[in-house]
């Protein structure tokens, strides 16, 4: 959510794309507040074990939220690219760091979000699906931390 307030300054407060931003946020709590709702555990007495039971639908549209917020903040960031006064870029220029940092982070959640979708439609064991989403959310922290170092 931090990518889609950054992306609401980068393009100066416009309030059509602020309001493309709030819709996003809202469809990615609407499904946060599903998969509390819907995922829980269960007691199996005759085996003595607790089982994780997901919602892989709500997992499927987390990841759906996700792209949705990444293309909005690179669509923000092109728009302002192409006004311009922002079209010649020096290697010391804010927008060629925005630029950079977009287009990296981009390509990385196009990576690994295909991946969590595909594991929230094809995989039977919870523990592969456990393993995929630490490996998106350790992504995810990765790119906070380059967001951070490059600002």
């Amino acid at each position: 959510m931090f990518i889609l307030y950054k992306s609401v300054i980068v393009m100066e407060y416009n309030r059509v794309y602020a309001f493309g931003c709030v819709i996003a946020f809202f469809y990615r709590i609407g499904w946060t507040i599903d998969d509390l709702i819907k995922t829980g555990g269960l007691w199996d007495s005759e085996n003595l074990t607790c089982s994780y039971v997901a919602n892989s639908l709500a997992g499927f549209h987390y990841t759906i939220a996700d792209i949705v917020c990444d293309v909005i903040a690179s669509i923000g960031a092109v728009t302002m690219f192409l006004k311009p006064e922002n079209r010649e870029l020096s290697l010391y220029n804010l927008w060629y760091y925005l630029a950079k940092e977009n287009v990296l982070r981009s390509v990385i959640t196009m990576i690994i979000n295909p991946f969590v979708m595909w594991a929230n439609y094809n995989t039977t064991d919870y523990n592969y699906l456990a393993i995929a989403y630490c490996v998106q959310n350790y992504v995810y922290i990765r790119l906070m931390n380059m967001e951070v170092y490059w600002s």
